[in-house]
């Protein structure tokens, strides 16, 4: 049977027992090094448990998920009756079936995550367990793990290493790496990068440098488990109930009348800290308490057509409050209107030539009978003209759409200088004055030297002070950062860009390179969407904006959701059959959901509206 996949060693740093050890999750692609790190770690006196190591062991000897792989494969896996399961015969098969790549999956994770489990119960009391896991995501194990790191290397060490480890050709090799995910997928979902692309110190650097951190989220995330308390106990659920009845309490006098026939929703949030310390220990435990009460009330149509006998008062029970909404059902017994739908947007507005009230029979008249004479003109001169032949017959060639393929968002440097400029490059202009009223020339003051002038731009490569505040889903698909620096060290602006030109990132920093916040831009596959996403200091997700464009790339819709995927505002743009642009729908909501205001712009949008409202409109928001 293969050697035992928990291995340990002393001389590990300890930051005090756990009730249950901070799970590390390991993920990265076929030959990238991921036992590398596990051999590291394991030589720092930390766990390592690796995953296949458990699957060896599933296949070496026979167990119930042993027979069912012998049943759905055949028995010629294996040289003997209760012998090994040949891993290389396994993986022929596999690798070009996906059908059967699926089957073993079904049949060995589950019995993979039994052993797993037994393996990490069994080191309760440790502090950090690092668990290798080549298919962490695509089988969706995230939730098991407190962080995940991925393991990286460049595409060509990539193969070059499987096909000498396995003794492979280069088309065998790209069929196994191509089984996965890609590896910028898995690192633009894990929390920490190791890149095993140079020597084997580089890579133990960083591994060393993931372990502090995780240390550091180890000690911070540890609780010591409280003894029970029944006093403190009873002390926070009577907090509790007076914030409860305070919540309520507020969230009525918010909705006020609710007897009346409108849609009516409140909350309110009330939260408390307390602090206590028991003796000899320096250090407070803090307590959060928090009541958070929401109230809704929605009214629906009647279901009868009489007064009720009862009450002498329609189904609807709306009575004299009628005029407050349009709830009411038709003949429900009530003298108010029946249900209403929405109040529509206006007409568009027209050039009228004069007021209904002040018009002629006489002229009416006059203009309807111009109007018919027209008519038969222009169908006369029709009739007696050959009409055009159609786009694309014999002799005639088709004009191509400009719009057609193009894609969404290509930012160029005059683009950028543009915008950086707008607000920023404008120098100060000084008072003129003549004669004796002119003040004494004072000497140029010498500039202090710019700290943020040292970075080179454009570069292939992030600077080194945003290195704290950027993604790893942007960071692995920019290969351009270009830095603007601001005047009198005011601050600077870093922008990333893709292989194709398009904006990534968007990153804005104050005085001493603080950071303020920045965009990250994600492109969806098809040039359909576009998502502009959000976060302000200290790098806080705030919430998007999802601009989506029909197939000829012309702006549809364009939402802005908050940092909780509500919807707060949305604008349809509703299109002529020529492709003119008629109307821009604009629907702001409340925290329910509900449309509470609507706003409608003629023939073009209103920029002022639509900058305030959604991100990045400026760009994204119509063709450059």
């Amino acid at each position: 049977m293969t050697q035992s996949s928990v291995s340990a060693s002393a001389g590990g740093i300890k930051v005090g027992k756990r009730a249950k050890p901070y799970r590390i999750g390991i993920t990265g692609g076929i030959a990238c090094g991921k036992s590398a790190v596990g051999k590291y770690l394991s030589g720092k006196g930390i766990p390592v448990i690796d995953t296949d190591h458990l699957g060896h062991e599933l296949l070496g000897s026979p167990n119930p998920a042993y027979q069912k792989l012998l049943d759905r494969f055949g028995t010629d896996l294996v040289d003997k009756p209760g012998g090994p399961i040949s891993r290389e015969k396994l993986a022929k098969i596999v690798f070009v079936d996906k059908q059967a790549k699926a089957d073993l999956e079904a049949i060995t994770h589950p019995a993979i995550e039994n052993l797993l489990d037994e393996r990490i119960n069994s080191l309760n009391g440790e502090d950090i367990v690092v668990v290798l896991v080549p298919l962490l995501f695509e089988c969706g194990l995230e939730p098991k793990y407190d962080e995940i790191w991925a393991v990286l290397v460049d595409h060509k060490t990539q193969v070059s290493r499987l096909k000498a480890r396995n003794n492979l050709t280069d088309e065998q090799a790209m069929v196994r790496i191509n089984s996965q995910w890609p590896q910028e997928k898995k690192a633009a979902r894990s929390h920490r990068i190791i890149d095993n692309s140079g020597t084997l110190d580089e890579t133990y650097r960083q591994t060393e440098a993931c372990l502090s951190k995780a240390y550091a989220e180890a000690t911070k995330n540890s609780l010591t488990p409280q003894p029970a308390d029944p006093a403190r106990d009873a002390e926070y659920k009577e907090i509790l109930k007076r914030f409860a009845a305070m919540a309520t309490s507020e969230v009525l006098d918010r909705m006020g009348d609710v007897s009346s026939t409108q849609h009516k929703a409140a909350e309110a949030q009330l939260q408390m800290s307390v602090s206590s310390c028991q003796a000899g220990v320096p250090d407070a435990d803090e307590h959060q308490l928090k009541v958070k009460l929401a109230m809704c009330v929605r009214n629906t149509k009647g279901t009868g057509n009489t007064p009720s006998p009862i009450t002498g008062s329609c189904s609807c029970k709306c009575n004299n409050n009628c005029r407050n909404g349009c709830a009411c059902a038709a003949n429900c017994g009530c003298s108010c209107k029946g249900p209403c739908q929405p109040p529509k947007p206006p007409p568009p507005p027209a050039n009228t030539l004069c007021h209904a009230h002040h018009c002629h029979p006489g002229l009416l008249t006059f203009f309807c009978l111009l109007a018919i004479l027209l008519a038969a003109g222009v169908c006369w001169f029709h009739h007696s003209n050959e009409p055009p032949k159609p786009c694309g017959t014999s002799g005639v060639t088709c004009s191509p759409d400009p719009l057609k393929n193009r894609p969404i968002l290509v930012l160029t440097d005059e683009q950028f200088e543009k915008l950086f400029c707008k607000s920023r490059c404008s120098e100060p202009k000084l008072p003129t004055c003549a004669g004796t009223s002119c003040p004494p020339q004072q000497p140029p003051a010498t500039t202090p030297q710019c700290t943020c002038c040292q970075y080179q731009s454009p570069s292939p490569t992030p600077p080194s002070f945003i290195l704290a505040y950027l993604h790893n889903q942007v960071r692995f698909r920019t290969t351009q950062w270009t830095v603007r620096c601001r005047q009198n060290e005011l601050g600077a602006t870093v922008v990333g860009r893709d292989e194709r030109g398009r904006l990534t990132n968007w990153m804005e920093f104050g005085p001493d390179l603080t950071f303020t916040q920045q965009w990250i831009i994600n492109y969806l596959p098809g040039n359909v969407q576009v998502e502009v996403v959000l976060f302000a200091a200290p790098n806080n997700f705030v919430g998007r904006t999802a601009y989506q464009y029909d197939n000829w790339g012309r702006l549809a819709l364009v939402k802005r959701l908050d940092n909780g995927q509500r919807p707060l505002t949305a604008a349809t743009f509703e299109r002529s059959s020529d492709g003119s642009l008629n109307r821009v729908v604009v629907r702001r909501f409340n925290t329910d959901g509900l449309v509470v205001d609507v706003l409608v712009s003629w023939y073009h949008p209103n920029i002022t509206l639509m900058i305030d409202e959604f991100y990045q409109y400026e760009l994204f928001g119509q063709f450059k």
